[in-house]
């Protein structure tokens, strides 16, 4: 298998993976794996979990193929510093 073969199968491959669960405008919240990622620890920011963000961006892309993680934006900019992926982030029920 060369090179151009290679590519189109893993283009083929990466157009299988189901879209992120989270949609521009959603509520999330940061759950246990987000804490953990942002601040290395959930004790003593577990009061971090209850705070409302709207989901600004969602990349269409994985970056972690095969596994789908899709990192997204929040209003807030401090968190996007952060780099986050969707599997950081539980939704808020309406």
């Amino acid at each position: 298998m060369n090179a151009y073969e290679r590519q189109q199968k893993m283009e083929q491959l990466r157009k299988a993976l189901p879209p992120s669960f989270l949609k521009v405008g959603d509520k999330v919240r940061l759950n246990d794996t987000g804490l953990e990622q942002c601040f290395g620890s959930t004790v003593r920011v577990a009061a971090l979990k209850n705070i409302v963000h709207t989901i600004t961006a969602v990349e269409t892309e994985s970056m972690t193929y095969p596994q789908p993680s899709y990192p997204v934006e929040v209003a807030d900019p401090e968190l996007n510093m952060l780099l986050l992926d969707d599997y950081c982030f539980d939704k808020v029920p309406p």
